[in-house]
């Protein structure tokens, strides 16, 4: 939805945003529980390695390695492909909004609780103003229903 919004004329294939709101789920799960992922962190490698930080950075650096290329694909001088960075910006977002209500927090703090409607209420009204927005857009793309392969004949 963040690409038909914001970028329609990009080529969608794949799961890529799909996987961003993986990501961006897991960074909810980070944010959530980030005292009981940092509690006896320094002790050992594993620990260190498993720890809220660490998991931060990581990530951190995967996510603009990869939105990074996306860009420079689109923009650089090879820009022959027309692939929509904005669908991994969305996935991450819708991720992250969504993993906050949905996913497991250990031990609920008060700010979480307002943390939590927040999110909710931020994803619905994303949802319906992209669904608006996309019902009322006047000049918006034709649907191209031409078969992508050639139809193989299984009858032979």
């Amino acid at each position: 939805m963040a690409s038909s919004v914001t970028d329609p004329y990009t080529l969608l294939c794949g799961a890529s945003g799909g996987c961003y709101a993986l990501i961006g789920a897991h960074f909810a799960i980070v944010i959530m529980n980030w005292k009981e992922m940092t509690q006896n962190w320094q002790k050992g490698v594993m620990n260190v390695m498993c720890s809220a930080p660490m998991r931060l950075f990581l990530w951190s650096i995967l996510v603009c390695f990869d939105i990074g290329m996306a860009v420079y694909n689109r923009y650089g001088p090879n820009n022959h492909m027309g692939v929509s960075y904005a669908a991994h910006v969305g996935g991450a977002i819708a991720g992250l909004l969504v993993g906050i209500p949905v996913l497991k927090n250990f031990d609920v703090k008060p700010w979480e609780k307002v943390v939590f409607w927040i999110s909710v209420a931020v994803y619905v009204l994303g949802v319906a103003i992209a669904i608006g927005f996309n019902l009322l857009r006047a000049n918006y793309p034709k649907t191209d229903w031409r078969p992508c392969c050639p139809v193989a004949n299984y009858n032979t």
